[in-house]
């Protein structure tokens, strides 16, 4: 033990002054000057930054746009059974009302049609 406190007595070194004085030198605050250009190119890539994702957020911003337009007009559409019945996806109970009334509708035309040329109802053979 007293051997490892004499290594390490001998290899300790106060430091040398000259050296102490450049390290010193070394720390020393930067310019005015450096700070000044270093906060301008700062500023500069910030700026930039911001404009990228600004570009990034209106691209963004219009997909979701399209989306949301894409969507609406699925929510819309109109699909047309074979039985010529007219199904809203959007809102079945207005598609309910809008069938019994154009049901309602065909059934007084067919009525009129009748009333008007019972010959055609009477006999099928006659043109």
């Amino acid at each position: 033990m007293v051997h490892t406190l004499c290594n390490m007595y001998l290899r300790y070194q106060p430091p040398h002054p000259f050296r102490q004085q450049l390290v010193q030198e070394n720390n020393s605050s930067p310019s005015l000057e450096d700070l000044v250009k270093k906060m301008a190119i700062n500023n500069i890539q910030f700026q930039q930054n911001v404009f990228a994702k600004s570009k990034e957020l209106q691209t963004h911003i219009g997909q979701l746009a399209n989306t949301m337009n894409q969507l609406q007009s699925k929510e819309s559409i109109s699909v047309i059974h074979a039985s010529a019945r007219v199904v809203d996806i959007a809102d079945a109970n207005v598609t309910r009302v809008v069938e019994s009334e154009q049901e309602e509708r065909l059934l007084q035309k067919e009525e009129v049609r009748l009333v008007r040329q019972p010959q055609r109802w009477l006999n099928p053979n006659h043109s």
